[in-house]
């Protein structure tokens, strides 16, 4: 769990994105395993405030919006099975 933290910490993520429904349900609850080491409290709850939730498998087919202006790396964790597929587009611009 550290070594996620301060990997993601080195990296300089902006954000983590993540469906709750798999492997990074954990990902929210990091500040809550790390509250007390008092050299990890606050790098956990940074850590958390860049998660994005995002996908559940009841949904199906979603959109996610986030302001990637200047982000370096994007980091995507989910889970795929059976006959699901995964289509990631990724555009820096959007206009309404």
């Amino acid at each position: 769990m550290k070594a996620v933290v301060d990997g993601m910490m080195e990296a300089g993520v902006d954000y983590i994105v993540s469906n709750v429904g798999g492997c990074g349900a954990l990902l929210v609850e990091y500040d809550h395993f790390l509250h007390e080491d008092f050299e990890y409290d606050a790098l956990a709850k940074w850590f958390v405030s860049k998660v994005i939730d995002v996908i559940k498998a009841e949904e199906g087919l979603v959109t996610v919006q986030v302001d990637i202006a200047g982000v370096k790396s994007l980091y995507i964790q989910g889970d795929v099975k059976g006959d699901t597929a995964v289509f990631v587009p990724l555009t820096t611009s959007y206009y309404k």
